[in-house]
């Protein structure tokens, strides 16, 4: 390079240094001929210091990836290395203690954020006390935690109102809103309480003076509250018996509406009109029988059921029913079979079990039980037995019925029954014109020939396509009903007037759509 031009660049290079153009003098010092040079070298030192002084002024700015950039070039100018890497430790540091920082905010933020969210406004107050001052995303949740607050003591301030005002449905309105919004205010929860024992205290009373639309009003009320479900429990289940005897009662079936509003009396004693109503029941059956016995009875033994106002669907089967008490008895199955084995194409394999007691234990025995599950049983490790309409489970060892733990204990229809860990059911009781209970056996559970229902029979077995039915078969078909008559097994349609069928076991038969097969059952592995 030519002197005169050289002696230009290195003066271009300290201009470039004294105004704060450090890289533009970096560009200039790093030409081979100026770094080369006594003076370019001395450049280059000062311009490794402003370079380090730089990065100190970003380093105290928080700007920690500019402060690395420029200690960077500082050791592109051959700069003091042990400075420069003191320094950039210094930096190192720092900069990850704030960004710890950053990122402990961060999380601090969408927790309280969340907690408030989710209406633990406490919980969210709780973090924003430990946050720093001035950050506007704290300050901003902290503006809106009090304007949650502020609504929420607003609407438990209404819901106390209409409570003490006997508006429990407004009450109950407000106060959902307000938990929704502070989900942990003890006012509330404690409010939550008052409403519901009220509630409970007025559908009892309803239940025992025979409100009974009163009653379901009042129990309505408490859907939404989910603390009120296991204190309405039983008095939701008496309301279901007397839904269902009032359905029974409006088709003209006295007899279920008698059993229902027995069950109902069983269940909660106190109330006495349960008494009048089953002596009312007791009396039409008593009275209707008579009639059919004397001389309206003699030219149609169905002539009465038919003057009554009942839906077709409901008199079919009643006519099907009371149909098949005539029914002769040749071909009869011995009443010693007392378990049967079910197969209907397309729709499972059952066990049917028609003594009133059945008992259930492991399968790998020398003597099973009735019901043979393979599992870490006892021989006999329950019984199941039917009493009049109603069916309970015993057993010596204490066992989960409905979530409940027991030894013995009523079974309700939907009751999930947990024997053991590969040991479970579900009891069910699917139609109302029939007592005959299912047990719906749980797919971890297994039983031999692959059944996964069992059925307690009590004279009747439902099949058919509907949910109603205790054999539910694929496809379009008609429903069948499956009697005991004479000790035998009979089928037939629930058309009025079709013939019944004597069912021969082991031999398969198809009716209505309907192909199944039944045969003595026999234990074998699966």
């Amino acid at each position: 390079m030519f002197r005169g031009l050289l002696h230009a660049r290195l003066k271009a290079a300290d201009q470039a240094i004294a105004s704060g153009r450090l890289d533009d003098a970096l560009r200039i010092t790093s030409e081979a001929e100026i770094s080369a040079h006594a003076k370019g070298a001395k450049l280059r030192a000062r311009l490794a210091e402003a370079f380090i002084e730089r990065a100190r002024e970003h380093y105290r700015a928080d700007r920690f990836t500019e402060a690395f950039l420029a200690l960077g070039k500082a050791d592109r100018c051959d700069g003091s290395p042990e400075k420069i890497d003191e320094l950039r430790k210094q930096v190192a540091a720092v900069a990850d203690e704030v960004s710890r920082q950053r990122t402990e905010r961060r999380h601090q933020v969408e927790l309280a954020k969340h907690r408030i969210h989710a209406g633990s406004l406490a919980a969210g107050r709780r973090i924003l006390e430990n946050a720093p001052e001035g950050e506007e995303e704290f300050d901003q949740l902290k503006r809106e935690l009090e304007s949650r607050e502020k609504r929420g003591a607003e609407l438990l301030a209404q819901a106390k109102k209409r409570y003490s005002e006997k508006q429990l449905g407004a009450a109950i309105d407000r106060l959902i809103r307000s938990r929704k919004i502070n989900a942990h205010d003890e006012a509330a929860i404690q409010l939550e309480r008052n409403i519901v024992a009220t509630v409970i205290k007025d559908a009892r009373s309803a239940l025992v003076e025979g409100r009974l639309a009163q009653m379901k009003h009042d129990l309505d009320l408490l859907d939404p509250l989910e603390s009120a479900q296991a204190a309405k429990r039983e008095l939701a289940e008496c309301l279901t018996l007397a839904q269902r005897a009032s359905r029974a009662l409006q088709t003209s079936d006295f007899d279920e509406a008698r059993r229902l509003t027995q069950r109902l009396a069983t269940l909660f004693p106190q109330a006495k009109w349960t008494k009048r109503a089953i002596d009312l029941l007791v009396k039409v059956d008593e009275n209707l029988l008579q009639l059919g016995s004397g001389p309206l009875g003699d030219f149609n033994s169905n002539a009465l059921a038919n003057t009554v106002a009942v839906p077709a669907d409901v008199r079919q089967q009643q006519n099907a029913l009371a149909d098949t008490i005539g029914v002769d008895a040749r071909n009869a199955v011995s009443s010693s079979l007392a378990a049967l084995h079910l197969l209907v194409d397309g729709g499972g394999s059952y066990l049917i079990l028609r003594d009133s007691h059945a008992t259930i234990g492991r399968a790998a025995s020398n003597d099973p039980a009735q019901i043979p599950i393979f599992s870490d049983l006892g021989e006999r490790h329950a019984e199941i037995a039917r009493v009049e309409d109603d069916y309970f489970l015993m057993s010596p060892h204490e066992v989960e019925i409905g979530g409940r733990r027991g030894r013995q204990q009523l079974l309700r229809d939907g009751d999930r029954v947990v024997l053991a860990r590969r040991a479970k059911f579900t009891f069910r009781l699917p139609s109302r014109r029939s007592s005959s209970a299912l047990l719906d056996i749980s797919d971890t559970t297994k039983i031999p020939n692959d059944v996964r229902n069992v059925i307690l029979m009590r004279d009747t077995v439902m099949m058919g396509a509907g949910s109603s039915n205790h054999v539910v078969c694929p496809g379009q078909c008609a429903n069948l009903i499956l009697f005991e008559r004479g000790g035998g097994l009979w089928v037939r349609g629930m058309g009025r007037n079709e013939p019944a069928s004597a069912v021969e076991l082991g031999t398969p038969q198809e009716i209505s759509g309907i192909s199944f097969t039944i045969q003595p059952w026999t234990t074998r592995t699966i």
